[in-house]
């Protein structure tokens, strides 16, 4: 594991990549967003995040949607669509399901856990369902934590053991 070095780190922190800083600035977004909304917000997206992971790896019909255009073309059309279906549960779920949790000061940290997993399962759901490291490139980091099938299992079980630290 690279990034356990010294070196690794210094040479990121003197060139950072544009995924490790996309990541990071993901993790922050929904770190304020955990903040001004509530712990449950959070915990509703990644419930949302879940689902449509799920339903979406299971919608064999997006390929017959998507033939004849670039490759470009067709994963940002599938994005759209994921990220359409993950707004529409959250708002539905929102809606539905009213969850009491603690959002106070006190709490900063299991928000930042939250955040921190809900950022990560959602890149590996890009990694795993959209195959992006076909058309962009990624830090190594990136690679070896997301993108290997091996480890797909224990990112979705990573948020739920987060929900269960947390839920006290």
């Amino acid at each position: 594991m690279e990034f356990l070095s010294l070196s690794f780190w210094k040479s990121f922190l003197s060139n950072p990549s544009w995924d490790l800083v996309f990541i990071f600035s993901l993790i922050a977004v929904m770190f304020f967003y955990g903040i001004s909304k509530g712990k449950s917000k959070i915990v509703l997206l990644m419930f949302s995040l879940y689902i449509t992971g799920f339903l979406f790896n299971n919608f064999h019909y997006i390929d017959s949607l998507t033939v004849g255009e670039t490759i470009m073309e067709a994963l940002l059309f599938k994005l759209f669509i994921f990220f359409m279906m993950v707004i529409i549960l959250n708002t539905f779920f929102a809606r539905f399901f009213e969850l009491q949790m603690d959002s106070g000061e006190k709490n900063w940290w299991q928000i930042l856990l939250l955040s921190t997993f809900l950022s990560c399962l959602l890149f590996v759901y890009i990694f795993q369902l959209f195959g992006v490291e076909e058309i962009f490139s990624f830090s190594p980091i990136m690679l070896s934590l997301f993108a290997p099938q091996e480890l797909f299992f224990w990112w979705l079980v990573a948020p739920l053991v987060t929900l269960v630290i947390v839920r006290r």
